[in-house]
């Protein structure tokens, strides 16, 4: 299962050359370019990095490559919008099932390879290790419209199999978005390992990530946020006390809820690599109820996946019943690194992070909407510290609605303006309604100028 693929990234800067022609030097000596519309370019690549056997690969049917030729990844290269740049943005590992997005620039370039998204259930059986990925028989490339599809299918030797789609369309700078579809199926009874109990039993789709060092930059991801009913709560993972599960018994979450892996700019290891959001969309058949689960395994090896978080199938049997299926939705958004206090993640620090810190105070990580990045100093107590902290950050008083350096009628009247509008702008208490509340706290801030 483990990857070396965190050194690709540099494909990034060459990626222009790939569309002129095919890649030079032997490390590309087993590459095949075999889609290309001006937009996006699809090239099949042999890695030794990938432990799993490469396996053949299809393009609307027909058999890429010499008809003997078996491969590792697809990379995709696609175009920044307003340049001729064509960096590599996405890496579907089809030998795996595992997918690195990377995000997109102005300058036409895309960031580091790092946190990656594994495509498929793994699962644990009485008296076996965790089975994480499955024998991958063939691959399939498809462009559909304006989607490019990568399917991947296998099986979990005679106990089950597996069918996967990654689905994407034309990339925006500053996020990659795509979707997963998968189809599990039992082949045999499977007597799962802590089955009844919904503990890291059965994984459905989750994100394989690195934590060695927080203290010395040395991750892929830094944060965890769980979105239930669109509430987020956002902690720094400690990365002591190792190997362990993240949580005692694993938060419940439903359809629409996400989990996300938050990266800040001072990790020195890959650094701009993506923080990843994955959400789920649909889920039927035998799960029924999902929560989050994850592990912070013992190895500090910068080039081991040692943070795992997944969404885990809490009522899981003891025995599943040969037949039983699950097909599932996820979606995947990559962005690039944020720090506190930007707590809404938009790479700006401005009145809305200060609104955030007004509207989370008294908050600490027992709390279901505690943010870590409101928690200025990281005392586990949003308080009156962290908004005078966020406060000197600013170039203006957050009352301040029209930046002209004074809090006056004219910022009153504008908040009027947005409040009446129902305006993102008047939500200053940032719970996604305009109501009086935010009224009476525009008034506070007013007053406080």
């Amino acid at each position: 299962m483990a990857l070396t693929l965190r050194e690709r990234s540099f494909h990034a800067a060459i990626g222009g050359a790939f569309l002129a022609g095919a890649p030079a030097g032997s490390v590309f000596a087993q590459a095949v370019r075999f889609f290309d519309d001006g937009e996006h370019a699809l090239w099949a690549i042999q890695n030794q990095g990938v432990q799993e056997p490469s396996i053949p690969l299809f393009y609307d049917g027909q058999r890429v490559g010499d008809g003997v030729q078996l491969f590792d990844i697809v990379e995709c290269f696609d175009r920044v919008p307003g340049t001729n740049s064509f960096p590599l943005t996405l890496a579907d590992i089809i030998a795996n099932g595992y997918v690195r997005p990377l995000v997109q620039q102005e300058d036409g370039t895309t960031g580091s390879i790092g946190t990656s998204i594994v495509s498929q259930p793994g699962y644990r059986v009485q008296g076996q290790p965790i089975d994480i990925v499955p024998e991958l028989e063939r691959a399939d490339a498809k462009h559909i419209a304006d989607v490019l599809q990568i399917s991947g299918s296998g099986r979990y030797g005679a106990q089950a199999t597996v069918s996967s789609t990654r689905s994407s369309r034309d990339q925006e700078i500053g996020q990659t978005r795509f979707t997963i579809d998968f189809e599990w199926r039992a082949d045999q009874p499977l007597d799962l390992a802590n089955g009844s109990e919904g503990f890291d039993a059965f994984r459905l789709c989750w994100l394989s990530s690195m934590l060695a060092d927080a203290t010395l930059g040395v991750y892929d991801a830094r944060y965890l946020s769980i979105e239930r009913a669109g509430v987020p709560w956002t902690v720094a993972i400690d990365d002591g006390n190792r190997p362990r599960h993240l949580f005692n018994q694993p938060p419940e979450l439903g359809v629409g809820d996400a989990v996300v892996l938050f990266k800040d700019t001072l990790g020195t290891w890959n650094p701009g690599s993506p923080t990843i959001e994955l959400r789920l969309l649909s889920l039927e058949g035998s799960a029924k109820r999902v929560g989050i689960q994850g592990f912070l395994a013992q190895t500090l090896n910068p080039n081991d996946d040692s943070l795992n978080v997944w969404f885990e199938w809490l009522d899981a049997p003891d025995v599943i019943a040969a037949g039983s299926e699950i097909r599932a939705t996820f979606e995947v958004i990559a962005t690039d690194p944020t720090d506190p206090p930007d707590s809404n993640h938009d790479h700006v620090i401005d009145r809305k992070d200060a609104w955030l810190v007004l509207a989370l105070q008294g908050r600490t990580p027992l709390n279901n909407d505690y943010d870590i990045y409101a928690d200025v100093d990281a005392s586990d107590l949003i308080d009156g510290n962290d908004y005078q902290s966020v406060l000197g950050m600013l170039a203006f008083h957050p009352a301040d609605i029209d930046s002209s350096g004074n809090v006056d009628a004219e910022d009153f009247f504008g908040y009027l303006d947005y409040f009446a509008a129902g305006a993102d702008d008047a939500d200053i208490t940032s719970n996604g309604s305009i109501d009086a509340a935010d009224f009476f706290a525009y008034l506070d801030l007013f007053a406080t100028r």
